[in-house]
C-alpha cells in the first residue's frame, strides 16, 4: 500500500477520505462534537457522583456570596461553620450567606475553580454568572432531596 501511496503522490489520510467517501462514509462534525460533549458530561457525572459519595470528614466545597453584589466565593473547609462565620464577620459593605455546599475536599474546590475559571475576579472570588447560579441551584436541590 506505501508504493500505492508513494507512487501517486497522495497521504495515507487523502487516501483513507477517498476511500471511505467511495463507500459512502460522511463525516458529520455536527455529531462528533455532540458526542464529545456527551462523553465529557457523563464522566463528569460519574466524577460528581463519587465527589458526592465521600465522607464529610474530607471537608466541604462551599459557595458563600452575595447575591445582591454578584459575587461568590468557592472555597474548602474542614469546619465548614467557623469558615461561613469569619468570611461574614470580614465581608464588608455586603451581607454574605452561605449559597451552597458540597462534601468533598480541596479535589472538588479546585474542580470548580478550573470550571469557572473565566468568572474568577481575584483569587478564590467569581462574578455570580448564570453558570455559577446554576450549579448553586444544583447542589441546593440535591441537598434537599429534589423537594
Amino acid at each position: 500500500m506505501q508504493d500505492i501511496i508513494e507512487n501517486k503522490g497522495c497521504s495515507a489520510g487523502h487516501l483513507l477520505a477517498t476511500t471511505k467517501r467511495r463507500r459512502g462514509f460522511r463525516f458529520d462534525a455536527e455529531k462528533y462534537e455532540r458526542e464529545k460533549r456527551e462523553r465529557e458530561e457523563a464522566r463528569e457525572r460519574q466524577w460528581v457522583a463519587e465527589m458526592d459519595a465521600m465522607h464529610p470528614r474530607s471537608g466541604y466545597c462551599y459557595f458563600v456570596g452575595s447575591r445582591e453584589a454578584g459575587i461568590v466565593k468557592i472555597g474548602f473547609s474542614r469546619n465548614l461553620a467557623e469558615r461561613v462565620n469569619r468570611l461574614k464577620s470580614n465581608s464588608g459593605p455586603y451581607r454574605l450567606e452561605l449559597l451552597a455546599k458540597v462534601v468533598g475536599g480541596s479535589e472538588r474546590e479546585r474542580h470548580y475553580h478550573c470550571k469557572f475559571e473565566t468568572f474568577r475576579f481575584s483569587g478564590e472570588w467569581f462574578h455570580l454568572s448564570p453558570e455559577i447560579e446554576e450549579e448553586i441551584s444544583r447542589l441546593s436541590h440535591a441537598i434537599s432531596g429534589g423537594r
